[in-house]
């Protein structure tokens, strides 16, 4: 190849490249050049959580399956990740799975063991509901449960009067 062609094809490679970047505008920046990106997806707001609860709040000592549900919402409309945190009664802490999904109601599952400490006691199991959009994160709490301790039967008779 000629000098001038090699010089002709690199000049077409650099102007076609500067065409594609100075048009290109695409989304989340400015255009060199042109009138300027837009920005989709603009996160300027933070979630809400309108509820947070656990159903049943009561279970026997055999322990069970409860469901947390949490309400939310992302004035933005993006996608929304959600974490509930329990605590148990010992005092760990337990991360649930979590949901993600654009605005709507997040149904989070968990299963409470059963109730059979040496001391008889209910076992209350608080929980914390977290809601971020990536960009913001929300927190509620107030989502209560319990384990009743086992049943210790009927109290014992009184002694006998003796005469």
């Amino acid at each position: 190849m000629t000098r001038n062609r090699l010089i002709g094809i690199g000049a077409f490679i650099t102007g076609g490249m500067v065409s594609l970047l100075c048009g290109c505008g695409g989304s989340g920046g400015p255009s060199i050049g042109g009138t300027g990106g837009t920005t989709s997806g603009d996160n300027l707001s933070a979630p809400t959580i309108s509820r947070f609860q656990v159903s049943p709040t009561s279970l026997g000592f055999v322990g069970g399956p409860v469901t947390y549900s949490v309400v939310a919402a992302d004035a933005d409309g993006g996608s929304l990740t959600v974490t509930v945190i329990v605590t148990l009664p010992d005092g760990s802490v337990q991360s649930l799975p979590q949901k993600t999904g654009p605005s709507g109601t997040f149904e989070i599952p968990y299963t409470s063991p059963a109730n059979v400490g040496a001391t008889p006691q209910v076992q209350t199991y608080t929980a914390v509901a977290q809601v971020s959009d990536g960009k913001n994160t929300v927190t509620a709490s107030g989502a209560n449960h319990t384990v009743s301790p086992p049943d210790a039967g009927p109290p014992p008779p009184p002694p006998p009067v003796l005469p």
